[in-house]
């Protein structure tokens, strides 16, 4: 089958002519300034807010060394807490320290024993300063000024 000519032209032919989009105008130096320091500014404010807001980073370290130190704290009186238990056992368990707390604070003896109880000497009294009478009762000799 023959072709119609006019196929056979296009074909054979340049390429057909298309438009070409239209070039874009540079962009304005004020503009493009602009851009960079907008740009330049968010990443400020979100560099900031990172270190200093509310969850930022220095909030975090203060949050940290508070829960350091709750924890020292918590370790010493779980210390407390094991030694009081330790001494309470030895008191219902050992009779000899039941008798030393009691020999200490209740001052208690055995009956075989001779307790000897040795008092501060009393402390004399400081001299006495001559009585100076009043002069606000009528029948006094103080003269008045």
């Amino acid at each position: 089958m023959p072709m119609p000519p006019a196929a056979v032209s296009r074909a054979a032919g340049p390429p057909p002519l298309r438009r070409r989009p239209a070039p874009r105008p540079p962009a304005r130096p004020w503009r493009r300034r602009l851009a960079h320091y907008s740009i330049l500014f968010v990443i400020v404010v979100l560099l900031t807010d990172a270190l200093a807001g509310e969850d930022g980073l220095l909030q975090r370290r203060r949050a940290r060394e508070a829960y350091q130190e709750q924890r020292a704290a918590l370790e010493q009186i779980r210390e407390e807490n094991r030694r009081l238990l330790g001494e309470i056992r030895r008191l219902r368990d050992d009779p000899r320290t039941l008798e030393a707390l009691a020999r200490r604070e209740l001052g208690f003896a055995r009956p075989d024993e001779v307790v000897f109880v040795v008092r501060d000497a009393p402390r004399p009294l400081p001299a006495a300063l001559p009585r100076q009478e009043s002069c606000g009762d009528e029948d006094s000799s103080c003269s008045r000024q």
